[in-house]
């Protein structure tokens, strides 16, 4: 009788040790929308998989060189995180690395996008891309000197600073 309790106790021993591999196997993930932006606008970073209630600090630079701080962001009881950036409108362009940190960057992963200057021809690139950054940005006529016409919904403030 006590053999069986014994074998029943390490198989329920194992199976917990295997769920929990199981469980920590799956790896944080983060992902910015849209992978370009234009200046002005703003990213969403969403993440998945982190460990749920969690602090994580949102860093962004250039590829291969370093990061600044840019937010702090908590998990939710599911361990999915959301934050919006605004990308300032004098901000640099070019290539980016948004990377998600936590424990000062011992568990760290990252998502690539690039920052675009808007332009008179951003209606043909949005048509191309999808962007709806771009797309809402598109100006008519050929001027610079003309105001752009707002394609798509209507920008807020929110949509402009970080919430």
């Amino acid at each position: 009788m006590r053999r069986i309790a014994a074998v029943v106790s390490l198989s329920a021993l194992i199976a917990g040790l295997l769920g929990a591999v199981a469980v920590s196997a799956v790896a944080p993930s983060v992902s910015v929308s849209p992978t370009s932006v234009v200046l002005g606008h703003s990213v969403l970073v969403t993440g998945r998989h982190w460990p749920r209630r969690v602090r994580v600090e949102l860093l962004i630079g250039p590829p291969q060189s370093e990061a600044s701080h840019v937010a702090w962001v908590t998990t939710t009881s599911s361990g999915t995180l959301r934050k919006r950036l605004a990308i300032a409108r004098r901000a640099a362009t070019g290539r980016f690395v948004l990377l998600a940190c936590r424990r000062s960057c011992r568990v760290k992963v990252q998502a690539s996008f690039r920052i675009v200057a808007g332009f008179a021809g951003a209606a043909a690139v949005s048509a191309r891309t999808g962007s709806p950054a771009v797309r809402s940005l598109a100006w008519t006529g050929s001027s610079d000197r003309q105001k752009p016409t707002p394609r798509g919904p209507p920008m807020s403030s929110e949509s402009i600073s970080r919430t």
